[in-house]
């Protein structure tokens, strides 16, 4: 039974079976919901008192409208760079249905933040996230290239001509197109990415971006991948 459970054909990769996936995943950590198929005979843990909530990220309409039914957050993928996060979020609240533990809807949109200590430089390290996002698009293998890598890429003026809502600039800039992200699409969180070819630039930005915003600053880790 576990193995037919797990068991997953080509066939049930697509949107049409996502919903029944989801609401499995929701009834094995104890929120069942209608057309949970899973939860009465596995249990994700031996004695769950608790669930964790679950968040439905998602970059499209279909996505935003399911988590509204389902009454669960909505994280809206605009880091992604596609387009249509007013949309979806128009729709997930318009469908809301509190029927789980939410009450009101509840919309985190993620944002691609590039910051360094001037425009110039920020705008550089931007350059390798701008390939990825057109190779992304256009269904070109997907790399990580150095800056100086990035600037001798045959593609890299096309990739500079594609509309990009990434935050690129200083610490101040960045923080002022942050809120207004915030205030357009009213969302209750933002979370942010940032897509550079080095670690250290990658942290140096976050830091200083959370000193601008009146962040706690984080524990010095290290990374897992350089």
């Amino acid at each position: 039974a576990t193995a037919a459970a797990l068991r997953r054909g080509v066939g049930a990769l697509g949107a049409d079976e996502f919903p029944l996936h989801l609401i499995d995943v929701m009834g094995l950590l104890g929120d069942v919901r209608e057309g949970s198929r899973l939860h009465d005979r596995f249990r994700a843990t031996p004695q769950a008192s608790t669930y964790p909530p679950v968040f439905l990220l998602g970059s499209s309409g279909y996505s935003a409208q399911l988590a509204g039914l389902l009454g669960i957050p909505f994280v809206q993928a605009h880091h992604f760079d596609m387009g249509g996060t007013d949309e979806s979020l128009r729709l997930y609240r318009r469908r809301f249905q509190p029927v789980g533990h939410l009450a009101e809807p509840h919309a985190i949109v993620t944002a691609n933040v590039v910051v360094a200590e001037t425009d110039e430089e920020a705008h550089l390290l931007s350059l390798p996230g701008r390939l990825v996002r057109l190779w992304l698009r256009t269904g070109g293998t997907v790399q990580i290239l150095t800056v100086a890598d990035a600037q001798r890429h045959p593609h890299l003026e096309t990739a500079l001509a594609m509309p990009t809502e990434a935050l690129v600039g200083t610490p101040d800039r960045v923080a002022d197109d942050l809120e207004a992200l915030a205030e357009r699409t009213s969302a209750d969180e933002l979370m942010v990415t940032a897509t550079t070819a080095g670690y250290a630039e990658k942290r140096a930005g976050l830091e200083m971006l959370a000193t601008t915003l009146g962040l706690p600053a984080a524990e010095p880790t290290s990374p897992v991948h350089p």
